[in-house]
């Protein structure tokens, strides 16, 4: 049980390393400790840090995850 858990816990970095390998040429960009799931998750995918375009992402990745 503890392992699904930390497996779980680590999804949204490997979904955007496989993501920024496939498209934006394997640069990772390291996680934020002080945002939610889906907004860590745009911020490691998208990496740009305008409210507007995580404004737009983190509903999507909502959307997406449920």
């Amino acid at each position: 049980m503890e392992d699904s858990i930390d497996l779980t816990a680590k999804l949204p970095g490997i979904a955007s390393l496989i993501y920024r390998n496939t498209y934006k040429h394997g640069n990772v960009v390291a996680s934020v400790s002080n945002l939610d799931w889906t907004a860590d998750l745009s911020h490691m995918m998208v990496c740009d840090t305008t409210l507007q375009i995580h404004g737009l992402c983190i509903p999507a990745v909502t959307l997406l995850c449920e």
